[in-house]
Formats: C-alpha cells, structure tokens, sequence
C-alpha cells in the first residue's frame, strides 16, 4: 500500500489545442479509495494512465509512496491495472488467466496456485477456475480481471471503467463487490468512471475534472451539498440541478421572472453583484404552488418519487426539472413551482466559482470552467448526469484499443502470451484467438490435427474477421509468418486500424522465393495429399526453420512448449498464387484508406527471408497509405517467441505510438 500524489502533473497531447491532463494537484491517502469522475474527454483516463506509467508526464510529477515515478517503467511501479474490457486470454482457463502474470514474473508454481485460490475465494470464483471466459457471464469475467491484479499484491490498483459493459443490474452488484474488496484488501485504489451515480456510490472521495482540469476533490457528501462550482454542481446529482441566470435585487434575487428572498448570510455575498447564477436542485423545487410557472414536457417515474420535465413560460428553449407532488401533472399542462430558499446555490455569473454559505460553504475549491444556464444545458431525463455545457476543443483521452495476435503456421496462440501481457501492460486490450480448429491448448490441438485439415487461407481470414466484427472498436492487428498475410488482408479490407506484419508470408505479386523458404515450404508441398491433411514439423525442421538463430537448447525448448499441428492448404494456396487469376493470398495493396502498416523482417530469417519482405513493400508503392519497414539483421524466424521477442514488441509498440501521435 502506498500514498499516490500528483503534483502539477500535466500531459499535454502533440497538435492538441490544450492538455489532455492540465496541472493535476491531488494527494490520495494510503489504502483510500478515489475516484477520478466527470464527462467523456475529461482527462481521467490519461490521468489515470499517468499514474500507471501508460502515459507521459511533460511536466510535474507523481510520487507512489514517496517515490518520483519519473522515468519507472509501468511494469516497475508496482501498480496492478484492471481495463473495461477484460483482456482475458480466451484460450486460457480462469485460473490460468489470474496466474499469468505471476509465472512471467518468475514467481514459483506453488506461490502462484495459494494466490490465485486466496483471490478466487475472496471472489467467489472456486467453482469456476477450471472455465475458459467464454463460459463465463460478463460479471464473471470482470471478477475474474480484477482477480488478475488482486494476485500482483500491488501498492495501488488502478481501474479504468472496469463496469461500463455492464448491464444495470449487475453494474449495481459488482460496484458493491468492489467496495467491499477493496475494504477488506485496504489497498490505494484509483478508479476512474464517467457516471457520477457509481462515483458517488463507491468513493470516498471524488475528483471531478473537467477539460483536463480539476473542478473538486472531496466526499460525495460535500459535492452533492456544497459545490465548489456551476459545473461540479450540473454534473453531481440525479436529476441534474436546475441552473438559472439571476438578477441581484435588495432583498434576494429575481430569476425567469420571479423574486426569491436570500437569507443574511447569501445577500450579504451578492452584494455588489447585478447578475449571478442560482442552483436549485429538483428536489428542493416542487411543483403545487410558488414563483415559477412551467409547461410541462414529460413526467418520470422514478418509483416512490417522479421528476416533472419542462420549460418556463415564455422561454420555450428552457429546461427546467421539479419534484412532482401527489397529483401527477399531464404533458402540456401549465403548473407552478415554488423554490425552498434554504437549498439554494450561488455562483459567480463570470467564473462560475461558489459564492457565499448557500447549501454551506464549500470546503475545497478547484480550478473553475465556463457560466452555466438555464436553458443552454438541454437536458432531458437520460442527460441527467451530463455536464451543464459542452466541452469544446479534441477529445484526447486514448481508450482501450483493441489488439488481435494473428498466429502463423506451426506455433499456437498460447505463443503470443508475452506480447498480450506487453501490450495489455500499455494500455491496450489484446486477445490471441487461435485458427479455426485449433483447440485451447497445445497438448489438446497435437491431439486432434484433424480439426485444422483443409483450413484455407480464406477460412483463416474470415475467422479473424468474425473475431473483429465482436470488437467494440477496429482493432490493430499484429502477425507472424502467415499471420503476417492474414493481417494484410485484414487492414486491406479496411477491417483494421493499424497493421504490423512480421515475417510475413509472400502475398501475390512477390515472385522471388529464395532456397531457404522453399526448403521449408517443401515440408508441406513435397505430398500433394498434404493439401487436406495437417502437417507437423520435426525438431531438426523446426530448427532449421524457426530457430536456425538459436542454440540447440533454446530451439528445442521453444518446438516442445509452442508447435502445434497446422493445416498444409495454406502453403498450397500461396506457392500457387502467381500462377492463378485470383488467389487467396492476393492483397489489395493499393488501397489508399487503409490503415497504416509496419513490416518487420528477421535478417536471417530461412523460412521468410528479408528479401521476401522488402519485395512485399515495393508492392504498396502506388499507395499513398503508410508502410513502413524494420528490419533486424540478426533475427531469425523465431523473433516473436524467442528470448530476443520484447526488443520486436518494444519497436511494434514504438511504432504504433509514433503514428498515432
């Protein structure tokens, strides 16, 4: 456990017109749990990134338990991050999924097994440990990622909209689950959301940005009850507060053409002022009798109590909310309100900052935006909990994006294990799914080759496609060998955003085909039957093959722990590609809206030779779409799972970064 302390911690984005995180100042307590609120494009998630390490901090500062994270690397601060979406391994079962990040930290079976029981337990997550996620609901399957990170035993868990995919009802369940683990965990916990409701539900105390700036950091008790400004007051609360231009008269003010007496305290703030801004919370407005005439728009139930929706007379573009009384008014109907002078809110008409003991005098007072009014906030009953007005400017706050690992032939998808925890530790959300036939896991795929026979490349293609289709964002796409292919033909259908092919399998139009690749494709073409049927490779071929870079002894590790039988139709259909009309290793290289591409080469690669690679690139010159080229002149084929494989995935990752700035 740790304090976390931000000091004028700022992030400001290349070509954005202001910070995405703008000189954040916030002490978090050891063991307390904060939560960092307000709307879309605020700043939460990159502060939160920040914290983690995901993100840079161009200027100030963030300690964890006294120390600068300046220049620590994420997977060095000790900070367990749980993302919206889960970034479980679809392959793996739950127990699998919380141990992982344990085993590739070198931490002993034994110790692994006792701290995935003890999460499981406090999860209530034993009967489901032998599962794989897509037996799993969706509450499970969020039990199961914070699980992931209960096991790390970190100083500070970090949660990025961890409940946003869920429905009400199990939303309300597990924020309850989490309140209580934390609790009973007594770790410091960030948690970031854009639903004041669940920041309020699960706080003890809440940070609300707006714009990358902090607006109030305080309990949910003290926001509801005294905010600091017209915009912590429209954004707090459901329904919203009502917000109204006032004029300062003697003995109170006068808003939407009615007087409403002030008490001593509240004149005595006014004074000197001719306009304010008046807050009124629904629930200290009720319609039956009092100054304000409204035409009613709709009316909410809300259970025991209903909201009337609707505008000032005279003022049709107004939206005004007020507690119903017992007889429910109909839409149309002109009622009257009347406010409770003891509840009302008062803030400065240029700043937007709280004036005088309205509500009782605010404790702690942020960095204040824009004058909120009545009627320019358009808020209807699903609005409710949106801000009083819109935030202008680009929203730069990254989300999770998603990635897919595309595995080539030969090699399971378990393989991209090390990259998927890599990426997943940058703040992205990746899955490996296997081809089509391939079971969960090596031993159980070797047991069964007959269920990837005769799967084309199209079928290959099509698979991923069905995977990405399920995505709640194009995807980046990532292969290896004829991996590689897939992802070329993916981003060239405009199925993905960005592309990074490594080693890739010749597309057509690639017409040199050095000896050594055909010696390893021989492997498959020297029987015509092969074409049907799945195909194994030898130690000695895998050697050659793969890990002709490579001792003996890394080579072998690698063939027992990753090779799996692959379908031989895939190499069929590519060695005959120049010599077809149409083939399915045919890629749309001059496609000009698609994504960007990396092609990464091994330099003494025998199964896909540099030379492969750099004619591939020349085949995407007549399109002024991005493709760039690395190459590692000392990498053979097995660069993705070799002892060499973070080198490859730091340039992928340095990459993708660079072309998203």
């Amino acid at each position: 456990m740790a304090e976390v302390r931000y000091e004028n911690a700022t992030r400001v984005y290349p070509g954005a017109g202001r910070p995405a995180v703008d000189a954040l100042t916030l002490a978090i307590g050891d063991g307390e749990f904060v939560v960092m609120a307000g709307p879309p494009g605020c700043g939460t998630t990159t502060a939160l990134r920040m914290l983690a390490g995901l993100e840079e901090v161009d200027e100030g500062t963030i300690l964890i338990g006294g120390r600068d994270m300046a220049g620590v690397p994420s997977r060095d601060r000790d900070v367990a991050i749980v993302f919206q979406n889960y970034a479980l391994y679809p392959s793996k079962t739950v127990g699998e999924n919380m141990g992982f990040a344990l085993r590739m930290r070198g931490i002993g079976e034994e110790e692994s097994a006792r701290r995935v029981r003890e999460a499981a337990r406090l999860l209530d997550l034993e009967p489901l440990l032998d599962r794989t996620p897509r037996n799993l609901s969706g509450g499970q399957r969020q039990r199961v990622a914070l699980g992931r990170a209960i096991v790390r035993q970190p100083k500070v868990f970090c949660l990025d909209e961890p409940l946003s995919n869920l429905d009400a009802a199990l939303r309300a369940q597990t924020q309850t689950q989490i309140t209580e683990l934390q609790q009973r965990l007594q770790v410091t916990t960030v948690y970031v959301t854009h639903d004041q409701a669940e920041a309020m539900a699960m706080g003890e105390r809440v940070a609300v940005l707006r714009e990358g700036r902090l607006q109030q950091f305080a309990t949910p008790a003290e926001l509801y009850d005294r905010p600091a400004n017209a915009f912590v007051a429209s954004f707090i609360g459901s329904p919203a507060m009502n917000l109204f231009d006032a004029l300062v008269e003697q003995d109170g003010i006068r808003l939407a053409g009615a007087s409403l007496r002030l008490g001593g305290a509240q004149r005595r703030a006014v004074q000197g002022q001719e306009r304010i801004v008046a807050g009124i919370r629904p629930q200290h407005l009720s319609a039956g009798v009092g100054e304000l005439e409204l035409k009613v728009a709709l009316v909410e139930e809300a259970g025991d109590d209903a909201y009337v929706y609707g505008q000032l007379a005279g003022d049709p573009g107004s939206n005004v909310i007020v507690a119903a009384g017992p007889v429910r008014p109909q839409p149309g109907e002109l009622i009257r309100a009347g406010a409770d002078p003891g509840h009302v809110h008062l803030f400065d008409a240029a700043t937007g900052e709280r004036i005088g003991d309205g509500g009782g005098p605010a404790k702690q007072t942020g960095l204040t935006g824009p004058r909120c009014t009545l009627g320019q906030s358009g808020y209807l009953p699903g609005d409710a909990r949106r801000a009083a007005a819109p935030v202008e400017g680009h929203e730069m706050e990254p989300a999770e994006t998603p990635v897919v690992f595309v595995h080539g032939l030969w090699l399971h998808a378990t393989s991209w294990g090390p990259w998927v925890e890599f990426f997943q530790e940058a703040g992205y959300a990746p899955v490996a799914p296997g081809w089509p036939g391939d079971a969960d896991t090596v031993e159980e795929t070797r047991s069964h080759p007959e269920q990837v026979a005769g799967k084309g490349i199209d079928d290959v293609v099509e698979h991923y496609a069905g995977v990405i289709r399920g995505l709640s964002a194009p995807p980046i796409v990532i292969g290896h060998s004829f991996g590689g292919l897939i992802v070329q033909r993916l981003l060239g259908q405009n199925l993905a955003a960005a592309g990074v092919a490594i080693d890739a399998a010749p597309i057509k139009g690639v017409y040199y085909l050095p000896p050594s690749a055909l010696r390893v494709a021989s492997i498959a073409l020297r029987k015509p039957g092969n074409r049907e049927q799945a195909v194994s490779l030898t130690p000695g071929q895998f050697r050659y093959g793969f890990g002709n870079q490579l001792s003996a002894e890394e080579s072998s590790g690698l063939f027992d722990r990753w090779t799996i039988p692959s379908p031989g139709k895939p190499l069929f259909e590519d060695a005959l590609a120049n010599f077809t009309r149409t083939s399915p290793a045919a890629v749309d290289t001059r496609n000009k809206d698609r994504g960007p591409l990396l092609l990464i080469a091994g330099g003494h690669d025998h199964t896909v030779p540099a030379a492969i690679t750099t004619a591939t690139r020349k085949l995407y010159h007549k399109s002024p779409a991005i493709t760039d080229f690395r190459e590692f002149p000392d990498r053979g084929h097995s660069l993705t799972i070799d002892h060499g494989w973070r080198e490859v995935a730091q340039a992928s990752l340095d990459w993708l970064r660079r072309r998203h700035e």
